[in-house]
């Protein structure tokens, strides 16, 4: 739930990160210079000698905000929630009437989301389970793509112990056949049923594991980018976030490392039609790589070996991209390619999280992403330029 406020409410909407920053009093903590050169209504007279203004603009009020939690996150992942906790009445849709307006139990950092402690949660998760079980004519597929899923998820990470969990947990295993299944029955090999109706809540359920996986993967990567490059500025971290998560990177990497494989709607035309454009992009950069020594920095794979030391990946597996972009193209592809595979990446990534918590659910997703972490920003600008 933090990620999903993280993600609706804050991202651009100043006024209400202005309300926050206020009802803290953060303002009257702002560093100044001695000749300020911020303006805005909201003034703050400080006596250091002689009386002065300072003037603070609302977009940098918002934004001092969302540093601070930004700074409470990487202190400690609890003390944002209780930030959150504390200015709940800034935000939308707040009732009045309750002082626990943030109702997740913990950060779910470390641990999956409690929904057995939310009544409406845990009833719905049962009523997905019923639907699930009286789907007959495609329950099996359920079945099998979950359970396909995790088998090929332990093959590439080497985690059985994560995975064992995940796949014990009744709950996990609904919200995994969630974020698989994306409701088409336009194919020949199912026919529609009255039962289909019931499957909505399933796709309605996909959208809100989205809306935690897209936010959450974001945070998880810019973590990372945070902790390997201290020395950046944030415009760095801004092109190698969009490098890594750009709609072609992800779909790229969704394909490469076969998870449309374990989709409900798996031979749909814009996975074949992706699946074309990425071997053609991959035997370019494949052949660009081989000229540098098997990887596009100098050193070819003794340097990428260099760099990914203590992990179980060997070789680099991603010729076809190129920052952000499939290779040999300057133009990313249209959307109507990406979307529903981009989508995917961040429903399952958003099932592990809720299932998991976020540790454990980019522990998994780590060696996937890992060779996208390791070009800093210089060497993205000098070898994509």
């Amino acid at each position: 739930r933090f990620c999903i406020f993280i993600e609706n409410l804050f991202s651009g909407k100043n006024k209400v990160l202005l309300r926050a920053a206020k009802s803290l009093g953060l303002y009257r903590l702002v560093q100044h210079s001695s000749s300020p050169c911020w303006k805005s209504a909201y003034d703050e007279n400080v006596e250091s000698g002689t009386d002065y203004t300072l003037d603070i603009s609302e977009k940098r009020m918002s934004d001092i905000f969302e540093s601070f939690l930004g700074a409470a996150y990487l202190i400690d992942p609890t003390i944002p929630i209780g930030l959150l906790n504390e200015v709940g009445s800034c935000f939308p849709e707040f009732d009045e009437g309750s002082t626990h307006w943030f109702m997740a139990r913990g950060s779910m950092k470390y641990d999956g989301f409690p929904f057995i402690e939310h009544p409406d949660w845990d009833r719905e998760m049962k009523r997905l389970h019923q639907i699930l079980h009286s789907a007959q004519h495609i329950f099996p597929s359920f079945e099998k793509n979950a359970s396909g899923f995790c088998q090929h998820l332990d093959t590439l990470t080497n985690l059985p112990n994560i995975i064992d969990g995940l796949q014990s947990d009744s709950y996990s295993t609904i919200l995994l056949k969630c974020a698989l299944f994306d409701y088409s029955f336009a194919d020949d090999e199912y026919e529609s049923t009255s039962e289909d109706l019931w499957l909505e809540r399933l796709a309605i359920m996909r959208e809100k594991i989205f809306h935690v996986g897209n936010a959450s993967l974001q945070l998880k990567v810019v973590e990372a980018l945070y902790h390997r490059y201290l020395g950046t500025t944030s415009g760095d971290i801004h092109l190698q976030k969009i490098c890594v998560l750009s709609m072609d990177s992800l779909a790229y990497v969704f394909v490469k490392n076969g998870f449309h494989k374990f989709l409900f709607d798996r031979n749909a035309n814009e996975i074949l039609s992706f699946q074309t454009i990425m071997e053609e992009a991959d035997e370019l950069g494949s052949e660009e790589w081989e000229r540098r020594g098997g990887w596009i920095l100098p050193g070819g794979i003794e340097e990428f070996q260099k760099r990914i030391e203590g992990t179980h990946i060997v070789l680099p597996r991603y010729p076809g991209l190129a920052a952000g972009r499939i290779f040999g193209r300057k133009k990313k592809l249209n959307e109507s390619i990406t979307n529903d595979l981009q989508f995917s990446m961040k429903c399952i990534f958003g099932a592990l999280v809720l299932s998991l918590g976020l540790e454990k659910a980019w522990t998994l997703f780590l060696p996937v992403f890992l060779e996208l972490l390791v070009l800093s920003p210089e060497e993205l600008r000098k070898c994509y330029a």
